[in-house]
């Protein structure tokens, strides 16, 4: 059996990010990635990444002039939902690669225009998971201004939508610190079904005090909660580090933390940004 070149998942990330995470067949448009139900925490897909030409000899538009890397290149590949990728391998005279490649260009071509141009339809503003995703992309590859710009699209749309109004919270932690307050003051009096302890976790993250008193009344999650105070208190690394001396002394117990990836972050701030010379104990 012939070896397969699938495509690495940067190479699907890739391609799924740059249609909005929608399928490219021409009049389908469906998002593909949403909460899975019955997981508070989970994500759903029902996205694929297709190859153009196929991936091993035999199957459809299979070009072996290609090579491995032409072959796993995002070039070759076009992003579909599960019905559509399985509908244009079955008949490749139907969908040969010419068509695909401008199918490709065309679902690329119109969310660059939604993205630039702010034109989101109704039900893409009302598609708040596809929305969540599209933002924290925008903040893992540090996209900011444009962030603001879709933040500010999706309020005039959606005036007292819950996802807009705490996003906006989180691009004030990274970006303009003046307006934080100001701004979950608004979150806390606008909206109706509050997520604060997602906002909570990243205030900790990045050891910011501002903004926490007025948002512990409205969190859940004890752990972080602790640490709020801690924080608010100019305590937190006194609470979360040790000695060397105590910790070999066995002085006092370290605590134990569930959320590893917030601590994480949290214990990155406080080392390098204030340089605290002590042992973390996670």
């Amino acid at each position: 059996m012939a070896k397969r070149d699938n495509f690495t998942k940067e190479v699907k990330d890739q391609a799924a990010k740059r249609v909005a995470y929608r399928c490219s067949f021409p009049g389908c448009g469906i998002a593909t990635v949403g909460p899975q139900y019955g997981n508070p925490l989970g994500v759903a897909s029902i996205g694929v990444a297709c190859h153009i030409c196929a991936a091993s000899p035999g199957g459809p538009r299979y070009d072996e002039s290609m090579d491995k890397k032409q072959r796993k290149s995002i070039e070759n590949c076009i992003w579909m939902c599960e019905n559509h990728s399985v509908m244009i391998d079955r008949d490749e005279e139907k969908y040969p690669v010419e068509l695909l490649k401008a199918w490709k260009v065309e679902a690329e071509n119109k969310a660059a225009e939604n993205l630039g141009d702010y034109e989101l339809s109704k039900a893409q503003l009302k598609d708040t998971s596809s929305l969540k995703l599209l933002f924290d992309d925008l903040i893992k590859d540090g996209n900011y201004d444009v962030l603001r710009m879709l933040i500010d699209k999706t309020k005039t749309s959606n005036k007292n939508s819950e996802l807009p109004l705490r996003y906006e919270i989180i691009y004030n932690i990274y970006c303009n610190r003046e307006a934080l307050l100001l701004s979950i003051n608004y979150y806390l009096e606008n909206t109706d079904v509050k997520q604060c302890d997602e906002i909570l976790k990243i205030l900790i993250a990045n050891n910011i005090s501002t903004g926490i008193e007025l948002l512990l009344p409205f969190c859940y999650d004890e752990e972080m909660k602790t640490l709020a105070d801690k924080i608010k208190e100019g305590t937190i690394k006194e609470y979360i580090f040790r000695s060397k001396e105590d910790i070999e002394k066995g002085i006092e117990d370290a605590p134990v933390f569930k959320d590893a990836d917030t601590i994480q972050k949290l214990l990155s701030n406080i080392v390098v940004n204030e340089k605290f010379p002590s042992l973390p104990c996670i």
